[in-house]
């Protein structure tokens, strides 16, 4: 029996001459959220909705109360309650009443622990599943209401997934979903050891910068990227929920931004560049500061495709300080304006770029680079600076 949901759950015991109470006391006193003790039945019923318990266990006396109107009471209150019931004679007619009203659970006396424990388990047993069942439904409603993609997965296979992911890959169900991809894995390019991990798609969520999955949408016609979130699942431990947003557009757009900076001189970058440089000597002028001024050169074959470019500008983003200002001031070059910042400084800054560039390297890039910079000095303008930078790559 699931331990964690019967310490959420709260016993009513009416019992009359007190033996049942001993009994139930041992057996679940340590094991659920409470148990309340009441003799009189006519005062349980006034006390039901304020207990509000999911188990009743009742020992009557047939003197105080028709027992089948008991019954029949607690399920006008609550027909999910579930009822187990210590009975001694009792006509056949009247067991089939209660049956009828769905109670199932009739523990014969004398009493006796293994007989009134198994009863009681399996009432706990049908609650869970129960509470399982409806867990599971809503949690189908959460998943259908969602417009992205979502699925709830053990690591290896999808067990839930909302409308929108089953028409993204053309499944008109889950079953139907395994047929064309047992293999969960098999959406992911990974190699056969990252597979194995029981959990690779949480560490893969979780662990990486930006995790995202390429697949062919069957609703678009057409390959789409998403970005995938990972949450824990609150209705099976050890199951998690997985939500793709589909960002396509939003990296197209971004794409085109970065293909119009790459395909020419974009001249209002450099009026813009142009006017914090002279803003920066004015300044640096005004308050006898200084600042470097670098220029950086990126080896790219005519033919670079976005990838590269957006590579570029994450590694700079990442490795240059929050005050520094760079713009793309020609076809493969970026400019740098270090503030407050010696060449010597700016050099380090450089290296550090560098570095970065070098571990791209290793990994299959081919961007080329060198970059050169110069000190702001007294009597300097914005094209004697560019002059010196450049003559010094």
């Amino acid at each position: 029996m699931n331990e964690s949901f019967m310490r959420k759950v709260t016993v009513l015991v009416i019992d009359c001459e007190g033996e049942l109470s001993l009994q139930i006391e041992a057996m679940l006193a340590a094991k659920v959220k409470s148990i309340h003790y009441i003799k009189d039945p006519v005062e349980a019923l006034k006390e039901f909705n304020r207990i509000s318990p999911q188990l009743v266990i009742t020992d009557l006396k047939l003197a105080m109360m028709d027992i089948v109107e008991f019954v029949s009471k607690i399920k006008s209150l609550n027909t999910e309650c579930e009822l187990v019931m210590a009975l001694g004679f009792v006509e056949p007619h009247r067991l089939i009443e209660m049956v009828n009203l769905g109670v199932y659970r009739f523990v014969m006396k004398p009493l006796s622990m293994p007989k009134l424990s198994e009863s009681v388990l399996k009432a706990m047993e049908t609650l869970f599943t129960r509470a399982t069942a409806f867990q599971s439904k809503c949690m189908q409603e959460i998943l259908n209401a969602e417009d992205n993609p979502v699925f709830e997965t053990d690591g290896t296979t999808i067990l839930k997934a909302n409308k929108a992911f089953l028409d993204c890959f053309g499944a008109k169900n889950v079953k139907q979903f395994g047929l064309t991809l047992p293999d969960l894995a098999s959406l992911f390019n990974f190699g056969e050891a990252e597979r194995l991990s029981t959990n690779w798609l949480k560490d893969f969520i979780q662990g990486s910068e930006e995790p995202k999955l390429l697949i062919y949408d069957s609703r678009k016609a057409e390959k789409r990227e998403f970005y995938l979130e990972f949450g824990i699942s609150e209705v099976t431990k050890g199951n998690f929920i997985v939500s793709m947003t589909d960002i396509t557009e939003m990296e197209r757009s971004f794409n085109r931004k970065l293909e119009m900076l790459s395909s020419q001189i974009n001249s209002k970058e450099k009026i813009k560049f142009r006017s914090m440089l002279e803003f920066e000597i004015a300044r640096c002028k005004r308050y006898k500061k200084s600042f470097s001024l670098a220029l950086i050169s990126f080896e790219i074959e005519e033919c670079e495709s976005i990838e590269d470019w957006e590579m570029i500008f994450k590694v700079l983003r990442r490795t240059l300080r929050s005050s520094d200002l760079f713009a793309k001031v020609d076809k493969n070059q970026l400019a740098v304006i270090a503030t407050e910042t010696q060449k010597h400084g700016a050099k380090i800054l450089l290296k550090r770029v560098e570095k970065e560039f070098e571990l791209l390297k290793k990994k299959g890039c081919g961007i080329g680079f060198k970059a050169g910079t110069v000190e702001f000095v007294e009597g300097d303008t914005s094209q004697t600076l560019f002059k010196k930078v450049v003559s010094g790559i």
